[in-house]
């Protein structure tokens, strides 16, 4: 019995420190279609069409809600839900401004957003944009934001001209700061995302018909390609981290297993 029980221990601790996820990269093709990447092959799926153009951005929520921004540069934008199964935008709140093409959540449910040169928080019942900082006078067009498990955002710069090098910053939360930290050959990175092993990933967004989808390694300052993906012209974009379905039955095996001990002791 006690062997059980340690055996059931055991697992539950490899649950926690090995814990496996299943990472789908979500963002939009062409300015209205959503799609997606998987990450261990870079191969992408087309969903559906979100039913408005200008959509640039993509950020989950803490809780899954994937939300996106429809008619950027169009005059009237608004902050919107996806639904992940058809594509469709749902706008929920009109901004005051109608550049907004990136969107970043923390882990705590702040909403950031920016339109490339100063960061905002946003509230999402209304809309309501609040001024953070820019992000220096080096930084001509920020094109997407990521936040690691510890809490850090980062940012990847491009001069959106289809050729240029794109350049990694860490980015200040609290002044809008960015400080550099590399430059890549790749050119027209944007859409920036993190999957739960803290493993970013990225794709490029202009001079191709089928996007490479991109890893990335902030301390290794390295870009390699995971895949073609098959997929025009992607923008902003995140990924939800949800444990695999492996993950999930091993963790049921060692609640399973410490139940037993228990029913047994009694």
């Amino acid at each position: 019995m006690s062997m059980l029980r340690t055996l059931a221990a055991a697992t539950l601790i490899a649950c926690v420190h090995t814990a496996g996820w299943s990472a789908t990269f979500y963002s939009g093709s062409n300015n209205n279609t959503l799609v997606k990447f998987d990450t261990d092959t870079g191969i992408g799926t087309v969903i559906g069409p979100m039913g408005f153009g200008g959509i640039f951005a993509g950020a989950f929520s803490p809780t899954g809600t994937f939300y996106t921004v429809t008619n950027t540069y169009g005059g009237s934008s608004s902050l919107a839900t996806v639904n992940l199964a058809t594509g469709q935008a749902t706008p929920i709140a009109s901004l005051p401004r109608d550049d907004i093409d990136m969107l970043q959540f923390s882990s705590s449910g702040t909403l950031y957003a920016s339109q490339g040169r100063v960061l905002y928080t946003v509230d999402i019942g209304t809309g309501a944009l609040t001024r953070i900082g820019p992000f220096g006078s080096e930084i001509m067009d920020m094109m997407d934001l990521a936040v690691d498990s510890d809490g850090r955002m980062f940012g990847v710069a491009d001069p959106n001209d289809g050729t240029s090098p794109s350049r990694f910053y860490s980015i200040d939360t609290s002044t809008g700061a960015a400080t550099f930290l590399f430059q890549t050959t790749e050119p027209c990175i944007m859409g920036l995302a993190f999957d739960g092993a803290d493993n970013l990933f990225g794709t490029r967004f202009c001079g191709t018909q089928s996007s490479p989808f991109y890893k990335i390694d902030l301390a290794a300052k390295s870009v390699s390609v995971v895949g073609m993906s098959g997929i025009p012209n992607p923008h902003g974009g995140d990924i939800f981290r949800t444990p695999e379905p492996g993950t999930l039955a091993l963790l049921g095996l060692g609640l399973a297993g410490l139940a037993a001990t228990r029913r047994r002791k009694q």
